[in-house]
């Protein structure tokens, strides 16, 4: 999940994210989402204004193999 710092009006915002491979939850079998294997890019465009500041964005995420999962990890990246 990526998340841009208050303030940010989403219709500025556009993330592409890529084709993934959709996933069932074997604890919760309702429970559906994307996975991505290795490396994943993920194209993020915003309109700023030139009186705009910095973007802060925030990545969630969690690693899994096909038995476990490592606790939910999250990075914030500040964009001048």
């Amino acid at each position: 999940m990526m998340l841009l710092s208050p303030g940010r009006n989403p219709a500025h915002v556009k993330i592409a994210y890529p084709p993934g491979k959709q996933h069932t939850d074997k604890q919760a079998p309702d429970q559906k989402y994307m996975v991505y294997e290795d490396r994943t890019n993920i194209p993020l465009q915003v309109q700023r204004t030139p009186n705009d500041g910095p973007v802060e964005v925030t990545l969630r995420f969690v690693a899994c193999d096909d038995n476990k999962c490592l606790s939910p990890a999250t990075v914030k990246l500040m964009f001048p």
